[in-house]
């Protein structure tokens, strides 16, 4: 894997807004954190309670998530990156092979009541190189002025779908949908492959991620493919080229009925007059189930921190189920914690859907954390469009595109 030049680093890192001065001590650390205004007001307060408990002061520079890496290369190895860093867990994988994560295996045992899947999404080759704060994930996003009972198995599902969709203005195209999902993508269609036995990369379990075994050319994925493909050429109940704007907008205006999709919105629906109703991915009939997609916000140790010591001490205070408690409270009351004792019956009967949201994503399916990762959503989207326009059979598109991912990744690898 090529990472930026020695001679990029010594003209950019001058430019970079968060460089550590001289006067900078033990007595003090630098916290990168790339969150939503919420989340910062809370990491803030948490910054302040923690430095007069400790007198270690806290400089908290907010970064974009995307900047992250670049300037994490840029700035850690010259001494001027933070102490602390908020990462996605899908940059795990990356920023440990470029050695600018340090190994935190020892806060282990203060995630021990966290659900193993949240734990495990920021291991990298059975090292724990992160903590998890937050997950998002989705489930089934349903109007509740439309859909009086909610499907049991996704046959139902379509079924009913089929029966609400219609044309209510007479020009021949239905514009009141029963479901919509956008069949390319991977993200949110991913429950219908999970349940088929499909996967992304073979999960090797303590030894990690075997990038080398991939499993989209499987009978499950095929199988997955051909559904999305029956449900949008021949059942057509999907219309080709829906995408998620012209879902959430149709969803706005009362036109569509259930869909797959996280929290986020909710509040936004709810102000538009929708009752909204949140619910687990249903099974199949034959009692598959397929399990969500999720991604992890958390926290990382730099491995040039200049205070490590006092890093690893703000992290530990952060995790205290007492400081959590607050984060979650000054962030809004409506994030999905990795750390489910942070909730109380309080929060679950004044945010209706939370509850769900958490089971959802104590059993949801992590992104893999490894750079090939970053391969897989162009390729599966692309494979998807040509199926679902004829082009390719699912085997081809399918079986086409994993043998490209495969040829792409062998290269990487030397």
């Amino acid at each position: 894997m090529k990472y930026i030049a020695a001679i990029s680093a010594v003209i950019c890192i001058s430019f970079l807004p968060c460089c550590r001065s001289s006067a900078d001590t033990d007595t003090s650390i630098i916290v990168w954190a790339a969150m939503g205004t919420d989340e910062i007001r809370a990491l803030k307060d948490s910054a302040d309670r923690f430095e007069r408990e400790t007198g270690i002061a806290v400089r908290i520079v907010e970064i974009g998530l995307f900047e992250i890496t670049t300037k994490l290369e840029l700035a850690a190895p010259a001494g001027k990156g933070p102490d602390v860093v908020s990462i996605s867990h899908t940059s795990v994988g990356t920023l440990s092979l470029m050695g600018l994560l340090a190994p935190l295996d020892h806060f282990s045992g203060l995630l021990a009541c966290y659900p193993l899947p949240l734990v495990t999404a920021y291991r990298y080759r059975g090292v724990l190189m992160g903590v998890p704060l937050t997950v998002e994930s989705y489930g089934l996003v349903v109007n509740k002025k439309l859909v009086k009972r909610v499907p049991e198995t996704w046959e139902e599902l379509f079924d009913e779908a089929a029966r609400m969709t219609a044309d209510t203005d007479g020009d021949g195209q239905a514009d009141t949908y029963g479901f919509l999902t956008d069949p390319t993508n991977f993200y949110f269609t991913f429950p219908f492959y999970d349940a088929r036995g499909a996967y992304i990369f073979k999960d090797r379990g303590p030894s990690g991620i075997d990038t080398a075994d991939l499993g989209l050319c499987t009978p499950g994925g095929i199988e997955a493919l051909t559904l999305l493909t029956y449900l949008t050429r021949s059942r057509r109940l999907i219309p080709v080229g829906i995408t998620y704007p012209i879902i959430t907008d149709l969803f706005s205006r009362g036109r569509l009925a259930m869909t797959v999709y996280g929290t986020y919105l909710i509040s936004h629906w709810k102000q538009r007059g929708i009752d909204v109703g949140y619910h687990e991915i249903p099974p199949f009939a034959d009692g598959r189930r397929g399990r969500p997609m999720s991604t992890l916000m958390g926290l990382g140790v730099s491995a040039y921190a200049h205070n490590p010591g006092g890093a690893e001490r703000f992290i530990t205070f952060l995790l205290a189920p007492e400081n959590l408690r607050r984060f979650f409270e000054l962030s809004g009351r409506t994030l999905v914690m990795a750390d489910p004792g942070v909730y109380r019956d309080e929060d679950f009967a004044a945010v209706p859907y939370l509850r769900t949201a958490l089971s959802i994503a104590s059993d949801s399916y992590p992104f893999p954390n490894v750079p090939e990762g970053d391969l897989i959503w162009d390729a599966v989207s692309g494979a998807a469009e040509t199926a679902l326009s004829g082009t390719l059979s699912p085997r081809e598109a399918l079986c086409g595109t994993q043998e490209r991912l495969s040829a792409v990744i062998r290269e990487m690898r030397q």
